[in-house]
């Protein structure tokens, strides 16, 4: 891109040119013009067409190899595709229509709801097709009912094993089904599958990629994580109710809601391989959820029923502020729980007040606790800490010897803690919002939960941590740091709480219960192991999540790390095969840098190239 576009995109989007260029400032002071330089001419269209033509084009090779392979499936299950259709442009609907008879995996049906197009071109296209393929069926509803009753209409018409969504005006890669059936065909459990997507210009060219995670249930909750393609298994989706009245607009999310309430986790099945084009039209949620405001209302609903259905009461679901995506706010038990705060001491003792006090004047929670951990400093009491403040928390002091690791002290410290919820706090830690603890303690304290970490900011403005990925950078490291702090991220995954696999050990909460069941924190010295990462594996080991809250907001500045420190950071040996396939990334993402550039190559294989 030139400069004069760089120019054009600041007059016509002064957000999103606002936003890069205070990230490329950002860089520009702490790398050097260099990083200034790449990142106000760095263009994402330009290197996503070359992640297609390299990665995701297939060749006359890839197809033969495909149909060989679908040659030795042993079953073919029958797909059916829905579409509700109401006044397409002809040429969508003719590409609609085109990508489902080029699908490589041929055992298909196409069931068209039309819900009453005042426009006959709709009808006389679908007729058309009709009579060409005897796999394409078509009704026309007399009366409007909407995309709910259409969507219904076209599930009464399949008789498939399997129930894809297409909208009206979207397009299959061609390999699509072939993948979905191939998914069924190794994990028959699998009663639900998505897969990732892209979305089409007029012109035809692919941009704006959406690599998600696997199944990520705090993220579903803030956004439809799911999106296209999503395929079900029809018993399941019968089972449900299909399609229901008075979300339109969420209709799909709400369906994905139910499935999940009414299906196991590991039955959930995500294909890291874009088979879904998503065609941007004037007024179209592909191109901004802005266009309809109804549809954000519809998603409040999906997720406060969705949460009623688990049991959760209490939580306050409205939109996030300035963004097109969902705020969960969950409740605190009545009383709340009694929170142990683990602090680590400074070498100077004013300082250690100084920290204690930030916490104390900011904290708005009404039980609380420290324990400061002293470590081979000069020594300390309770009373020296306090004094001078009328009313404070409980603050001991444990004292322990100088050559004993961090990840031991923080062990001894929840021993004598006394609170349900235990939390560790890092030297460099500064409140700079009040709810950050009632935050964090409403996550910990759900069922389900192990494990919650905070958004940490540094002072200048940047992001020092919004979760941890496996094998980023080495054998774990921080998604979205440098990122301008109000800056959405990936699909606002810098914004938005969700699961990941490992948080910063300079802010974790968690209940006692779930520290003691782990075993705390590995024994080993803390510059030979990643303590956090390793206990958060722990924790979903156990079946537990981790979570990012995203609205509890710190300060952070981490300590000054020699690279003789940095370097002999290992994990376990058990955890080596997450360190390429961490489930909440994904395989198209690199491992370098924040974690959401596109990875040359792809840390995948197309199961053809493997059968």
């Amino acid at each position: 891109m030139s400069l004069l576009a760089h120019f054009k995109t600041a007059i016509t989007h002064p957000l999103q040119a606002g936003l890069k260029l205070r990230t490329a400032w950002t860089l520009c002071r702490g790398t050097g013009l260099r990083s200034f330089v790449r990142t106000i001419l760095h263009n994402p269209r330009r290197d996503y067409d070359r992640w297609v033509q390299s990665y995701d084009t297939l060749t006359d090779k890839d197809r033969e190899q495909i149909r060989r392979h679908i040659g030795t499936f042993s079953q073919r299950p029958l797909i059916s595709v829905i579409v509700p259709t109401y006044n397409t442009p002809a040429p969508f609907l003719r590409r609609m229509i085109d990508s489902v008879r080029d699908q490589l995996y041929s055992h298909w049906e196409l069931c068209l709801a039309d819900d009453g197009s005042s426009q006959p071109q709709v009808m006389q296209i679908l007729h058309e097709y009709a009579s060409l393929d005897e796999r394409i069926k078509i009704c026309r509803r007399e009366t409007r009912g909407h995309i709910t009753a259409a969507s219904n209409t076209a599930l009464g018409m399949a008789r498939g094993d399997y129930i894809a969504l297409l909208d009206h005006d979207d397009e299959l890669a061609e390999h699509a089904l072939y993948m979905m059936a191939e998914a069924v065909l190794r994990n028959p459990d699998l009663a639900f599958l998505y897969s990732d997507e892209d979305k089409l210009d007029r012109t035809g060219r692919r941009y704006d990629p959406h690599f998600k995670s696997d199944w990520n249930p705090d993220l579903f909750l803030h956004q439809n994580m799911i999106g296209h393609l999503a395929v079900f298994r029809a018993d399941v989706i019968r089972a449900v109710g299909g399609f229901r009245k008075g979300v339109e607009g969420s209709q799909d999310y709400d369906l994905v809601a139910r499935v999940v309430d009414h299906i196991k986790e590991e039955q959930i099945g995500h294909i890291p391989h874009i088979l879904y084009h998503w065609c941007v039209l004037e007024g179209s949620t592909a191109a901004s959820v802005e266009n309809k405001p109804y549809a954000l209302d519809a998603q409040i609903r999906t997720i406060e029923e969705h949460l009623q259905r688990n049991g959760i009461a209490g939580a306050d679901v409205r939109r996030a502020e300035g963004l097109p995506f969902l705020r969960v706010q969950f409740s605190l038990p009545d009383p709340p729980p009694l929170v142990t705060l683990v602090i680590q001491a400074d070498d100077e003792a004013d300082r250690l007040r100084q920290r204690l006090r930030n916490i104390m004047d900011l904290t708005d929670y009404p039980t609380l606790e420290f324990v400061v951990v002293d470590h081979g400093g000069q020594p300390l009491s309770a009373s020296d800490l306090v004094d001078g403040l009328e009313k404070h928390p409980p603050v001991s002091v444990l004292r322990v010897e100088s050559i004993m690791g961090l990840p031991e002290c923080c062990n001894r410290a929840v021993a004598q803690a006394r609170g349900d919820i235990v939390g560790f706090l890092g030297r460099g830690i500064r409140v700079v919002r009040q709810d950050w603890l009632r935050e964090m303690v409403s996550h910990a304290v759900r069922p389900g939960v192990g494990a919650v970490g905070a958004r940490l900011l540094s002072p200048n403005g940047t992001v020092q941590h919004t979760g941890m990925v496996l094998g980023l950078n080495g054998v774990a490291g921080y998604v979205n740091r440098g990122l301008v702090a109000n800056s959405p991220g990936y699909f606002g995954r810098a914004v938005l709480t969700q699961n990941w696999s490992a948080v910063s050990g300079a802010c974790m909460l968690l209940r006692r219960q779930v520290f003691e069941a782990v075993g705390g924190f590995p024994p080993e010295d803390a510059t030979a192991v990643l303590p956090n990462v390793d206990f958060c594996l722990k924790v979903g080991e156990m079946g537990l999540k981790v979570v990012y809250a995203a609205q509890a907001v710190l300060n952070y500045v981490p300590p000054a790390v020699s690279r003789q420190e940095e370097e002999p950071l290992t994990l376990p040996e058990k955890w080596g095969n997450l360190l390429s396939g961490d489930p909440c990334h994904n395989p198209n993402l690199s491992l370098r840098g924040d974690g959401f550039a596109l990875a040359f190559p792809p840390r995948t294989s197309p199961p053809w190239r493997e059968a």
